[in-house]
């Protein structure tokens, strides 16, 4: 699926897409080992690797439940396997710790 990489950026947790608007200017973003300096560049999110500071992104995959009461605590997981507790009320979500 095609995505404008600040807007991956931003789904994967790093910054908000101005600041990742930024992160691309100073060189410090790469798509498959190769740096990527332009904005509005887009890139395939299943065959594209994208890298912060030689750190590979992967996106927060959030699983939800359609008949769940108005506020539960919910795990989603990462693709490396890392999980996170949010909070869900209302459509808004926070971390918990």
């Amino acid at each position: 699926m095609a995505v404008r990489l600040n807007k991956y950026i931003a789904d994967c947790g790093v910054c908000s897409r101005r600041a990742a608007d930024k992160l691309i200017l100073d060189g410090q973003v790469k798509v498959n080992k190769k740096p990527v300096t332009e904005l509005g560049t887009v890139i395939d999110e299943d065959n594209d690797t994208v890298y912060i500071d030689g750190k590979k992104l992967s996106p927060v995959r959030l699983l939800q439940n359609k008949y769940s009461p108005l506020a539960y605590k919910a795990l989603c997981m990462s693709n490396d396997g890392q999980e996170k507790a949010f909070y869900h009320q209302y459509k808004r979500y926070r971390y918990l710790h």
